[in-house]
């Protein structure tokens, strides 16, 4: 994780532009994938994770909303706001519902992030870790709606894998010990713009200095990750996860791949965010 960006991100608070609304994404097509099932197989519900960290407000690298301009920070300050990394997952989804054929795949969003205590100072206000944005459907209206709340939310916080994943279980109605009778295939397809948990130590105290810049500890490691990925895998849950930004920088092994193997998922670092769309729909059409 690059430290300069985030800490930007974080110190600009209320000074940030305003999400952008799901309209400025462009839906991509599904025809320049080149997948050889353009359609996932059926009888699946899948439960997308969206990072929704304080680092997914920075620039993403790439056109994202399609005006021909490439987000960057100047002075502190986001040139374009629809090329973010938060952006450009929204994006992916987006084209991926779009293109794809939903007869017989349920979908539900979660977004996550984690507590740093950054958001609110004056109050010391906690938010929660993982937030469902909406319910299992195949109703594209519905999962329009669902990434309008994902946007309107904004970056905050940390990376919280294991809430992230807790979440998305709890979304599939999955139990602890066996998987469900109904025949369906389960699926969670965790985004992360950070290759491994980044939590503040509960042991510190978080503060703002006279600079705006938030100072703390922080964590790698999270224990809770492996109880949940226990709980996936005796459920039959199949976790496939996607780097962007720095995690498609670092090679694994890290978490992400970690709890993509063990779970009998798949790793994949998204070097070019504007073709997320075609590695969502590459995992469902295995």
């Amino acid at each position: 994780m690059r430290w300069a960006p985030i800490l930007a991100v974080i110190s600009l608070g209320g000074c940030a532009p305003a999400q952008p609304g799901l309209d400025e994404l462009p839906a991509r097509s599904l025809d320049g994938c080149h997948l050889r099932d353009l359609h996932a197989k059926p009888g699946v519900d899948v439960a997308i994770a969206i990072d929704t960290s304080g680092s997914t407000a920075a620039p993403s690298g790439a056109d994202i909303d399609g005006n021909g301009t490439v987000g960057e920070f100047r002075g502190g300050v986001m040139t374009d706001r629809a090329d973010s990394l938060l952006a450009a997952q929204v994006a992916g989804i987006k084209s991926m519902v779009a293109g794809g054929d939903l007869h017989d795949l349920r979908i539900t969003l979660i977004s996550y992030s984690g507590d740093d205590r950054f958001d609110d100072p004056a109050t010391a206000k906690r938010f929660p870790d993982a937030i469902l944005r909406g319910a299992l459907t195949s109703d594209p209206r519905d999962l329009k709606a669902a990434l309008e709340r994902v946007l309107k939310g904004g970056s905050r916080g940390t990376s919280s894998f294991s809430a992230a994943m807790r979440r998305s279980l709890e979304a599939l109605d999955v139990g602890w010990s066996r998987a469900p009778s109904d025949g369906r295939r389960r699926v969670v397809l965790l985004l992360a713009d950070s290759p491994d948990p980044i939590l503040p130590a509960p042991t510190q105290y978080f503060y703002r200095s006279r600079d705006g810049i938030p100072h703390g500890s922080y964590v790698r490691t999270d224990p809770r990750m492996a109880t949940v990925a226990e709980r996936a895998i005796r459920s039959g849950v199949v976790v496939n996860t996607f780097g962007l930004g720095p995690a498609a920088a670092e090679d694994p092994p890290h978490a992400l791949s970690r709890v993509a193997g063990a779970t009998g998922g798949r790793y994949r670092a998204v070097k070019d965010p504007t073709e997320l769309h075609c590695l969502l729909m590459s995992a469902l059409a295995q």
